[in-house]
């Protein structure tokens, strides 16, 4: 299985939370399903890191999309529109093996609630 983030993606009102979706590809024989975790992070204009965070449910074999609720902790900096990087991780369960990890990162937009993709 491979997956990549989708670009854009969009912030809700103050900031603190992105909606992650992203494809999935190419499901290999034996993997049954697969979890994904997502870190969101930015370098706002003060140079001050944030970084939000989300984990999705599973999902089976054959599934063609995940999606996860990224938020920045409570009293963190906020997510501004402008360019992030997305780092992420999915758990694929396959058949008589432990579960296997794929990695990957990818540079995104972040846009404002409401703005065209």
């Amino acid at each position: 299985m491979t997956s990549k983030v989708d670009s854009p993606l969009h912030l809700n009102d103050d900031g603190s939370q992105i909606s992650v979706t992203g494809p999935i590809e190419r499901w290999d024989l034996g993997e049954q399903w697969a979890t994904f975790a997502v870190v969101i992070a930015q370098v706002n204009d003060a140079g001050t890191i944030v970084a939000a965070s989300g984990t999705s449910e599973s999902y089976e074999s054959g599934a063609t999309w995940w999606d996860a609720s990224a938020a920045v902790a409570d009293s963190s900096p906020r997510f501004v529109a402008g360019p992030a990087k997305a780092f992420a991780v999915a758990a694929i369960e396959v058949t008589g093996a432990p579960p296997k990890p794929y990695y990957w990162e990818v540079d995104i937009e972040l846009r404002a609630p409401g703005t065209a993709a």
